[in-house]
């Protein structure tokens, strides 16, 4: 029951002093009885003694009963300050009425003023704050998260920004000029002109001149068309020279195919872009220390200990006397191959693994332009996936924090003094001294004396492609380096599905063999189903910095094993048909029969293989495969696979282990793999071998 208000309410505001004198009584003598029971005390009681208690209905000092303030506006005071004197019963709990808060607290965010239980004329009572809304928790009427709209517009600008300088262009002046640009080179410009008939006709020639720090790229046109390009840098070492003239044939290349007739605006400046790109970065790093110099140091290093390990590659087994056996060998098995300049690429790079091991490479003299010149451009780019590669650079870094660069040809022996080492089993290397920087050179360099400081740059490998490895094995490669260890995030990945690219389970994958029985060819359908017995988190390893070219040599085999392992997956999985796909097709194939079975019949045209893998990643790589059908009398066979250092395989046939070095069978099943890095053909051979 609400109590009764005056019957004549004032028309307009009464100011506080007025306000104060007014006394509006509430009647006691009505014949009302309120529904209530009397132990619920009556608002009216209970504005009184809450009035004394709300933090902003205070008297003003001197007066018990002057006029109430919030915020600076006059309150009327409550009709329990002037009626009623009956104050609530001990342990009740005050509330403030909506009507005798005001509209003024309305700003302050109290909708209730509680006071504590049985302490109501002792403690001042506590303000809770009004519920908020759906809008306030980010959610919207239907109870899904409310949209945000500025991460969307950063989101959009990021893709905005992502697409920007991605488009190169065609070739052209204006082409060229913008790509040299953009890359942070100094343009000059140079025309030749021709008289006719006493004047100067419009220009046939022009030269554009890109500079840098150290290094000049001259461009010859004629129109739009390039007919030259000269790559200039400026250094000590003696490969410089060599490795000028490979650059300036790769850039041609870029600017003016050989194996295209297209008008000059056809061709992409995209390989130029990139390669431009690569020696933009050197450049800029070349302002107290030559970059170039650095790598061509390591590559006259590196070229000496590949080209002692190929001579003497003979009595390695290396599996063939022939030089391509050879080359092969080292660049599988031993230190890798360098390479400057190569497939249409500057810069250096050590081939350490391929794919396709039994094909011979092509061949090139590595001691002038070692550019895969003779290949088609299919060819090319077949053979360039094929190839596990790392790209050595150089890159900013303090050198408190990791070893910096050094500038020197020494860092293997001379090849008098790799025998000794070799008959040891081991590499000579050398240490070569720090490069050190004079006073005032580099301002931001290290101290080391009071003349001489160290540089802010250290060498960089990056993979070409990246490899997977496991987590554990991510960090150790990182230690081994001396290297800070990748930090482990929430969001991890398992191996298989980080390699595989598939979101938490691998699905089940079909792949088409061609397989050979009693000498008739038959297609196949292996069914692929993975499962792993102890899921290890993946790591996608892209770079490695290093100070010393021993640390990536002593890494190689570890690179190999891991390179090895992702291809033969990738092959039966990546791009192949799920299982969602896989179905459909499964009922409506032919199955081999018992009939098939008892008659040796191994293949049957139309059929589904089913193959299951057990995948282990930790401590060696090891696929368990169980293969039906391997011979008449027997349903599977298990088959465990595992991959060592420098990719070479471990076959084990049920439960007696097979490998190279204990029977013939077990050098035939292992090189059978190494030869065709297939396991679907391989498998199918396996049945045939096993079988017979």
């Amino acid at each position: 029951m609400s109590t009764p208000a005056p019957s004549h309410p004032p028309t307009q505001p009464l100011s506080a002093s007025k306000r104060a004198t007014q006394h509006v009584s509430t009647p006691s003598n009505l014949s009302y009885t309120s529904p209530a029971p009397r132990s619920v005390p009556s608002p009216a009681t209970l504005r009184k003694d809450q009035a004394g208690k709300t933090p902003v209905n205070h008297p003003t000092t001197g007066s018990s009963q002057g006029s109430k303030t919030l915020a600076g506006t006059p309150m009327l005071q409550s009709l329990s300050q002037q009626g009623s004197t009956v104050s609530p019963s001990a342990g009740m709990m005050a509330f403030e009425t909506l009507t005798g808060m005001g509209s003024g607290l309305s700003g302050l965010g109290l909708g209730m003023e509680m006071g504590t239980p049985g302490l109501t004329g002792l403690t001042p009572s506590m303000g809770a704050a009004m519920i908020p809304t759906m809008s306030e928790l980010g959610l919207t009427g239907s109870g899904r998260e409310k949209r945000n709209e500025d991460e969307e517009r950063k989101v959009k600008l990021r893709r905005v920004l992502k697409s920007i300088g991605k488009a190169r262009g065609r070739v052209s002046e204006e082409g060229i000029a913008r790509v040299a640009r953009r890359a942070g080179f100094a343009l000059e410009y140079s025309e030749g002109r021709s008289k006719a008939k006493g004047r100067e006709t419009a220009a046939v020639a022009r030269t554009i001149d890109i500079a840098g720090k150290v290094v000049i790229v001259e461009v010859k046109l004629e129109g739009e068309e390039v007919q030259s390009v000269k790559v200039t840098t400026s250094g000590d070492s003696k490969e410089l020279e060599r490795h000028n003239e490979s650059a300036s044939v790769v850039l041609l290349h870029d600017l003016k195919p050989t194996d295209r007739v297209d008008v000059g605006l056809e061709v992409s400046l995209d390989s130029f872009a990139s390669n431009l790109d690569w020696m933009a970065r050197l450049d800029r790093g070349s302002e107290k220390v030559n970059c170039f110099d650095a790598l061509s140091g390591l590559y006259s290093s590196l070229q000496r200990l590949y080209e002692y390990e190929t001579s003497h590659a003979s009595g390695t087994g290396s599996g063939g006397s022939s030089a391509v056996d050879h080359v092969m060998h080292t660049t599988c098995k031993r230190s890798g191959r360098p390479r400057f300049n190569a497939r249409r690429r500057l810069g250096l790079a050590i081939d350490y693994w391929r794919d396709e091991r039994a094909i011979a490479p092509p061949q090139a003299d590595d001691s002038m332009v070692d550019i895969d010149t003779a290949e088609s451009p299919s060819d090319g780019a077949q053979d360039e996936s094929s190839v596990y590669s790392l790209s050595l650079g150089v890159e900013r870094s303090a050198p408190d924090i990791y070893m910096p660069i050094r500038v020197s040809d020494s860092w293997v022996a001379d090849p008098s003094a790799m025998d000794a080492a070799a008959a040891l089993g081991g590499i000579p290397w050398e240490e070569p001294p720090p490069t050190l920087l004079t006073e005032g050179s580099d301002p931001d360099a290290m101290i080391l004396g009071a003349a001489q400081r160290l540089p802010h740059l250290r060498f960089v490998a990056k993979f070409d492609p990246p490899i997977i490895v496991p987590f554990t094995t991510a960090v150790n490669i990182h230690t081994a380096v001396g290297a800070a260890p990748p930090q482990a995030f929430a969001n991890l990945i398992p191996w298989a599905s980080l390699l595989l690219e598939v979101n938490g389970y691998v699905p089940p994958a079909t792949q088409t063999v061609l397989a050979f029985g009693d000498g008739v060819e038959s297609e196949v359908q292996h069914r692929y189903n993975m499962h792993t017995a102890k899921p290890d988190f993946g790591y996608r390893l892209e770079q490695l910095p290093f100070s010393h070219p021993r640390q990536l040599v002593e890494l190689l085999p570890t690179f190999r094993q891991w390179a090895c392992m992702g291809s033969l997956l990738k092959r039966i999985f990546a791009g192949l048909t799920t299982a969602e796909a896989a179905g459909p097709m499964a009922e409506s194939a032919t199955h081999i029969s018992l009939d098939d079975l008892t008659s040796g019949s191994l293949n049957t045209p139309g059929s589904i293989l089913p193959i299951d893998l057990t995948l282990v990643t930790t401590p060696t790589p090891t696929l368990g495969l169980s293969i039906p059908y391997v011979h008449p009398n027997k349903s599977a066979a298990k088959i465990t696979l595992a991959v060592l250092p420098n990719g070479d395989f471990n076959v084990g046939v049920a439960s007696a282990t097979v490998t190279k070095a204990q029977s013939v069978q077990g050098q035939k099943l292992a090189r059978g793999l190494d030869q065709c890095n297939d396991l679907g053909v391989w498998i199918e051979w396996l049945r045939v071998e096993i079988a017979g």
